[in-house]
């Protein structure tokens, strides 16, 4: 690759990644107390926010899984990274109730 920067970072990719940012901050505002490490879904929440920083990761990874179908295709497995960690995240929380 002659050019070091990301293929993968395209508008598309950049607005899904400020939505989800929007989406770990509600999901966390949700629950009362989950500031205080010591609550009970603490660590499930940072699991949460920790997941979305590795699959963005990635997308700034200059190959980022760039190849024969091309950026679509890292951004889709961005997605479901993405929806796997909120997933896990409110499940989390439902069974908590």
């Amino acid at each position: 690759i002659a050019n070091p920067t990301s293929r993968c970072l395209t508008a598309v990719a950049k607005k899904a990644r400020a939505q989800d940012l929007k989406n770990v901050e509600a999901d966390g505002k949700k629950v009362a107390g989950l500031e205080n490490p010591e609550h009970p879904l603490a660590d499930d929440y940072k699991k949460y926010q920790t997941s979305l920083e590795f699959a963005w990761g990635a997308m700034e990874e200059p190959y980022c899984g760039f190849g024969a179908f091309g950026a679509s295709s890292s951004l889709k497995s961005y997605q479901k990274t993405v929806t796997r960690a909120r997933t896990a995240f409110l499940d989390a929380v439902k069974k908590q109730k």
